[in-house]
């Protein structure tokens, strides 16, 4: 009798159990060059902890994006452990592990079967788009900001049941600290308003006023961020139309089928309705329209689309004109659980139904044959992301780009091949001649290699393409001179 009222946890850590045993690989991986730097081995600031240093962390940005409390936790890190890999790794798998368990209460707290609450669960844990949240210490800020604001809204679940005024309070408190960490929790307010909808809680003043409230204490804080990375579109409406439904159409389809994950995608072109990448994002959209239509009076299924459009149209994008992060798997981690919930509580359903069915043996033997495959697929991701240039080749195999071929440039000049180096910037220029960054790093490749002309000759063009952030080219350049006398 213990053993089956005790079974939905066992189930529960079996999970976490696979789950660490799947992402475990992370922990004997390194930094990469690819934002690890700029977040934590270049960052002075996490290099000291101090009243001080703490305050200056509350009041910068990195990369145009303000989370304090992600630089924090590797400042803390840092203080105790410095830059060894593996504790920054094994602390982003304890948080995703913790977000696991959340989704798990959350499910319970929502009204799931402790049955759907665990498939919800194992698939959250598992899914391959989460991998580069994980495996990535640069996105400490998604596991982060996911732990905090699951956290925000299991209070604010157990403030609607319970009345109790405090643990309103606790919820906002954890949402605050989710936007500290990364500025896409600016959703919450609205998930606050689809949690009391799908709860059926009576509307009135009161919820308007929590809303208000939640809102003024998280929406200015991103907007720190937001103010920061404004800039206006440039492209005709139908374009901007297309590209919109493109990126919604990519995150659905990626869930779905999580095949050919990249660390850098690019819009399809040319932006045209005859284009079947575009014809099938349409299509998509379409469908997931029919769908909310269609079981309009299903709660859980608008739940699901709700929470993931609430969650993720701030990111969303028109065009890709500036952002080289268009899509990203990682945007994909927290917006997919309401996927994750709408999958379990369909399975579990059908799989009653059917207990004495043929079928359900049929279904059964998918699930398996799915989650066994996204099992394999993920620890694949995760051991790409142990070795750097099988990472940004696999990129390279469906997704040509400079930003690519610069990448790889980058990692062989850090491995001192300076030849191989230089063939990949050269790649880089000759397929965006107006791309600075290859030309100042093929200037270094050559300083290294003792050819300052040949050096002087790329800074300078690095220069004329950017020159408001042409200190370090200018730098270099001068020092090519000095060795020319």
């Amino acid at each position: 009798m213990n053993l089956q009222l005790n079974s939905p946890l066992i189930s529960l850590f079996l999970i976490v159990v696979l789950a660490t045993g799947i992402f475990l690989p992370t922990l004997r991986q390194g930094f990469v060059s690819w934002d690890d730097d700029v977040h934590l081995t270049n960052n002075v600031q996490v290099r000291e902890l101090s009243l001080t240093s703490i305050k200056n962390i509350f009041h910068s940005q990195v990369n145009k994006t303000y989370i304090p409390l992600t630089v924090l936790s590797f400042a803390i890190e840092y203080k105790f452990f410095g830059y060894r890999p593996w504790i920054y790794h094994l602390n982003n798998l304890l948080l995703h592990l913790s977000v696991v368990v959340l989704v798990y209460v959350l499910a319970l707290r929502l009204g799931l079967p402790t049955k759907a609450a665990n498939f919800a669960a194992l698939i959250f844990a598992l899914h391959p788009m989460h991998v580069e949240s994980v495996a990535w210490v640069t996105q400490r800020k998604d596991v982060l900001y996911s732990f905090f604001y699951l956290l925000s809204l299991w209070f604010y679940t157990g403030y609607i049941r319970t009345r109790n005024g405090s643990s309103f309070f606790v919820a906002v408190l954890f949402a605050f600290l989710s936007v500290l960490s990364k500025p896409m929790a600016l959703s919450l307010p609205l998930i606050y308003c689809l949690v009391d909808w799908f709860l059926n809680r009576p509307w009135g003043k009161r919820i308007v006023l929590e809303k208000v409230l939640a809102a003024l204490i998280v929406w200015p804080i991103a907007w720190l961020t937001y103010a920061m990375n404004m800039r206006q579109i440039d492209v005709e409406g139908a374009s901007a139309l297309l590209t919109w439904v493109w990126s919604l159409a990519f995150y659905i389809s990626k869930f779905l089928f999580p095949v050919n994950l990249l660390i850098l995608y690019q819009l399809p072109h040319p932006v045209t309705i005859t284009n079947p990448a575009f014809l099938w994002a349409v299509i998509v959209a379409l469908i997931l329209i029919f769908m909310c239509v269609r079981w309009r009076r299903h709660r859980l299924m608008i739940f699901a689309a709700a929470y993931f459009f609430a969650s993720i149209f701030f990111l969303l994008r028109f065009d890709d004109s500036q952002d080289l992060t268009f899509v990203a798997d990682r945007f994909m981690y927290l917006p997919s659980i309401g996927f994750c919930l709408l999958f379990a509580s369909v399975v579990e359903r059908v799989l009653e139904k059917t207990r004495q069915n043929r079928f359900a043996i049929i279904l059964k033997g998918f699930i398996v044959f799915m989650i066994a495959g996204m099992a394999v697929t993920t620890h694949e991701r995760v051991v790409a992301w142990g070795n750097e240039p099988l990472l940004w080749k696999q990129t390279e195999k469906y997704s040509l780009s400079a930003v690519v071929y610069n990448r790889l440039g980058n990692y062989y000049l850090d491995q001192q091949d300076y030849l191989e180096a230089i063939e990949y910037y050269r790649k880089a220029i000759a397929l965006n001649p107006r791309y600075h960054k290859p030309y100042s790093n093929r200037g270094i490749a050559y300083l290294r290699m003792g050819n300052a002309q040949e050096a002087i000759s790329d800074f300078t063009r690095s220069i004329e393409l950017f020159p408001e952030q042409a200190a370090t080219a200018y730098n270099n350049r001068g020092y090519a001179y000095s060795l020319l006398g």
